[in-house]
């Protein structure tokens, strides 16, 4: 059956790629601003429950900056079974209108495995520190994500 996998095999060396269309919401001084965008990442096995995670994507605030993410850091899983929730702490930088700062995110989410190979999910994604007039913009976005062993 399609929609019914067996339990996760989440594995040293294991080699997931994400791509993840997402909604963003900020707060400009008075103004909250919604935005569209998303990214692509990938993410290295470390242990059965660890990644070190790579990404990058960006998002534009409707009447607002377009801001451009490159992130890494690491994914811990807190249960692999055909649903594997997951956190991530995420450090790099942002650009928004040409100006380069650093950026801190914080990520909860979960995956479901469709077959042990493709997984689908979502991700609620907050930012404590930017260097942008955003202020701690949230986003949350849908995965889907292949997984190959290496």
């Amino acid at each position: 059956m399609l929609l019914c996998s067996e339990s996760a095999r989440a594995e040293e060396d294991e080699l997931l790629f994400h791509l993840e269309p997402a909604w963003a919401l900020a707060r400009t001084g008075e103004d909250t601003r919604h935005g569209a965008g998303g990214e692509l990442s990938a993410s290295l096995g470390l242990s059965s429950s660890g990644w070190v995670h790579f990404s990058a994507g960006g998002f534009h605030f409707f009447d607002g900056p377009t801001v451009f993410e490159a992130l890494s850091g690491v994914v811990a899983a807190l249960d692999v079974l055909r649903t594997i929730p997951f956190i991530e702490v995420l450090g790099g930088l942002e650009v928004v209108d040409g100006a380069v700062s650093p950026l801190v995110r914080l990520g909860v989410g979960a995956d479901y495995l469709i077959t042990p190979e493709i997984s689908m999910g979502a991700a609620l994604r907050f930012r404590p520190l930017t260097g942008s007039e955003l202020h701690r913009p949230i986003s949350a976005g849908l995965r889907l994500s292949w997984r190959l062993e290496i």
